[in-house]
């Protein structure tokens, strides 16, 4: 999203003042009398003649090309401000007896417009909404300073450019998007986009399971989701990019929006999960214990817990479909967007639980296409999975669920896309369907920033073939990672690198845009001078 504030509730539960550099008498966190219910935590500052407060953020915190965090860019201030631009600056305020004057201005060399405003009349928490310009290009930050004495109480700031994606729009009326990142989308004329709805990496226990209901409705009351990365950086989902506006964006650029929905099972524990299982086959856990702690990590069908959590995928497709008649098409309606957003799929995963996942699978199956039989549902096979099993997997749902596409998952090491390009070739070609939900290549050639490069192009594209000779059983392919922050990574691969300032597309990109707007068709045979059967174009 194009908000260029870095924690800007204050919800960041290791570190609540991340982002923030501040300047007073006293501050403090506080969570008594919050903004709202999901927004629980909120900046206490005492002045005593001067203050400030100064949001650096979203920085850089790795050396170039590495994973060693560099404190000193980590804590260099990173708002790109541009000549010109206006940004709309808001911000939360709660008056205790602070008298006295506030300034807003974006710290950054040349830049000395400074705007004052007051909150005398913000006896409860109120929003205050400036729009602020810059004279230059460069980079810094978003400073308050507060000439007066007192206290007063700060939530929900943000700093928007008024020109990115979406602003002043009636369908995007909570969220604006930063507009290079989202024609990079647009170039690559995409079928469909895949996002998860309100689930993310890595909860840990059944009560951190996230909701989508959560990431809907205006920004300052929509609850937070805690997030570990693959290289166990912990950070806050502001939930900003929600349900709505992923729909809204797939609606804008004419392609299908796939939610992935978890089963009702934490993400975070699987190696825990096959140690109870190894120790219950043994019969060192007893039958009890193993039923309990399955309680522990996962919601058991037919209990009041698990009927709600189908509930709310239920929800979702009414949310996304219904008209406003229904209660959550009325709420879409409330969002924004009058018509329906023809939701024609969702994933479920996570199948790293294996029979586990398959128990609660079957019950969401079944519950969906009683009342929405339309809807296509993707099942999720874990990436470790080789294609033989997944296979077997595929055909042993022949039969049993019929409106179901069996997900493969072929994110390798440099050289395994090769091995997978006739992968598809020998598959029993009636019944389920395939969706590949993630696919690219970690390649021996570069490093960290430039492993997307000629060689996987090559190697992605020699997958995608393979793809588009079984089209009549493989129905879609989605690229892992599309966007990553330059020095702030967390995989080694993207498609688009961007930076504070810009963005850089990679040949895997232009691979991908090759592809997506030249589709093949058509099966060519050929004579046998050749060690291929035909050619596929």
């Amino acid at each position: 999203v194009s908000n260029l504030v870095n924690n800007n509730s204050f919800e960041y539960s290791n570190n609540p003042v991340a982002g923030w550099d501040i300047s007073a008498e006293t501050y403090s966190i506080m969570t008594e009398e919050p903004l709202n219910e999901n927004n629980t935590n909120y900046l206490s500052v005492t002045v005593d003649g001067e203050g400030a407060v100064k949001n650096i953020g979203y920085t850089e915190f790795y050396n170039y090309k590495t994973y060693q965090v560099n404190s000193k860019k980590a804590n260099t201030p990173d708002m790109t401000f541009k000549k010109n631009e206006i940004y709309q600056f808001t911000a939360y305020f709660r008056n205790i007896d602070y008298t006295g004057t506030i300034t807003a201005s974006l710290a950054a060399e040349g830049n000395t417009e400074k705007y004052q405003f007051n909150i005398d009349h913000c006896a409860e928490w109120m929003p205050i909404t400036l729009e602020i310009k810059s004279n230059v290009t460069a980079d810094g930050a978003l400073q308050l300073d507060f000439e007066g004495t007192g206290s007063l109480y700060i939530d929900y700031v943000t700093l928007v450019p008024m020109s990115s994606y979406g602003y002043g729009s009636e369908e995007w009326q909570y969220v604006s998007l930063r507009s290079d990142l989202v024609k990079s989308i647009h170039t690559l004329s995409p079928s469909f986009i895949r996002f998860r709805a309100g689930e993310f990496d890595k909860s840990t226990n059944i009560e951190e399971l996230g909701n989508w209901k959560n990431t809907i409705g205006p920004l300052e009351a929509r609850k937070q989701s805690f997030v570990h990365t693959s290289k166990h950086v912990f950070s806050v989902n502001s939930n900003s990019m929600g349900l709505y506006e992923y729909l809204l964006l797939c609606d804008d650029l004419d392609c299908l929006a796939i939610p992935v929905i978890n089963c009702g099972i934490v993400t975070g524990n699987v190696s825990d999960y096959e140690k109870e299982k190894e120790k219950y086959k043994n019969g060192s856990v007893t039958e009890g214990e193993w039923q309990n702690y399955l309680d522990s990590i996962s919601y058991r069908p037919e209990t009041e817990e698990f009927e709600k959590y189908v509930q709310d995928i239920l929800d979702l497709i009414e949310y996304a479909n219904g008209d406003e008649s229904t209660v959550w098409g009325a709420k879409r309606v409330e969002d924004g967007h009058k018509d329906s957003f023809n939701l024609q799929y969702i994933a479920i995963g996570n199948s790293s639980y294996d029979e586990l996942y398959w128990r609660n699978f079957d019950v969401i199956y079944n519950r969906v296409q009683e009342k929405y039989p339309e809807i296509k549902i993707i099942t999720y096979i874990d990436g470790d999975t080789s294609p033989e099993k997944a296979e077997e997997i595929r055909l042993n749902a022949n039969g049993i669920y019929n409106n179901l596409i069996v997900e493969d998952n072929a994110c390798v090491k440099g050289g395994k896309l090769f091995d997978r390009v006739e992968s598809f070739d020998d598959y029993e070609r009636s019944g389920v369907q395939v969706a590949v939900s993630s696919y690219s290549v970690n390649t021996t050639v570069g490093d960290t920033l430039t492993k997307n490069n000629i060689w996987s192009a090559v190697e992605n594209a020699a997958f995608l073939t393979g793809l588009e000779k079984n089209s009549d059983l493989v129905k879609m392919a989605s690229y892992e990672t599309s966007f990553a922050k330059i020095n702030a990574q967390s995989k080694d691969t993207s498609l688009v690198w961007f930076n504070s300032q810009g963005m850089v597309m990679t040949p895997d990109y232009y691979m991908q845009m090759l592809f997506a707007n030249n589709v093949g068709t058509n099966y060519v045979s050929m004579e046998d001078e050749f060690d291929v059967d035909g050619v596929y174009r």
